[in-house]
């Protein structure tokens, strides 16, 4: 596990990669505009899987080369096994003003995702072993970029959990997703604590490339899916709905 953090000591910032993420910031280091390092810094790369990949910063260069934003949330995004690692894993927690069997009840309805989940254009269930196993084919895309189609097993526990296991298609390696749903604050029956955790692997690089860049923009909007689908359906919550460290 790696971690993003600013060592405040050092005559220039150095980062590493943090597994828990606060309200958005920007890193500004000295003698620029934006994030990256003065004149004196440059980057390497060395590789972890093969001889440890990270990104070491040194004051031997004058070359300049300037790094991405980076922007921290309220979240947890772990890349597994270190850098040369595809595999990442994302969790997220959340107060929300509805009940547990309410938010169980939308999250459980796999074949109405593609009415209100981003990015999912089509979700059918096919095959049912039992009232909480059955299997969903579900089609996710950004077109005209990528429509993608895969299969995936769930598995239901009212009201507390739903779990999701990719089973076949050509977009992952390994996907699994998971909703817990948990008591809220005093243990009012019109709130609950959510809990949402997503490990995943594409198969192509420049798919694993992409959600780098856009990884939190995306599930961002999945996660407040839900919980505007519980609005459209059971009215404004009890509560103010809070986001809170995993």
């Amino acid at each position: 596990m790696i971690s993003l953090s600013v060592n405040r000591m050092a005559r220039f910032p150095l980062l590493s990669f943090t597994t828990t993420i606060g309200n958005p910031v920007r890193f500004h280091a000295p003698g620029t505009n934006s994030v990256g390092f003065s004149k004196e810094l440059i980057r390497h790369r060395c590789n972890s899987t093969q001889g440890n990949r990270g990104t070491i910063l040194s004051q031997k260069s004058r070359a300049i080369q300037p790094l991405p934003f980076i922007v921290i949330s309220q979240r947890n995004f772990k890349l597994s096994g270190g850098l040369g690692n595809n595999r990442k894993d994302f969790s997220e927690r959340k107060i929300l003003g509805y009940s547990m069997e309410g938010l169980f009840n939308i999250v459980a309805e796999v074949e109405q995702y593609k009415h209100f989940v981003p990015y999912c254009m089509n979700s059918v269930v096919t095959s049912r072993t039992s009232a909480e196993r059955f299997t969903a084919d579900l089609t996710i895309g950004f077109p005209p970029l990528l429509v993608e189609n895969y299969t995936a097993s769930f598995m239901l526990t009212s009201p507390t959990l739903v779990k999701s296991v990719y089973i076949q298609g050509n977009l992952f390696n390994h996907l699994e997703t998971i909703w817990k749903f948990s008591p809220g604050p005093n243990g009012d029956p019109k709130s609950c604590t959510f809990d949402f955790y997503m490990s995943f692997e594409f198969r192509s690089l420049l798919h694993t490339q992409l959600s780098q860049l856009f990884f939190d923009e995306v599930v961002n909007k999945i996660t407040d899916a839900f919980t505007e689908e519980a609005k459209r359906r059971y009215g404004p919550p009890s509560i103010t709905n809070q986001r809170s460290y995993v």
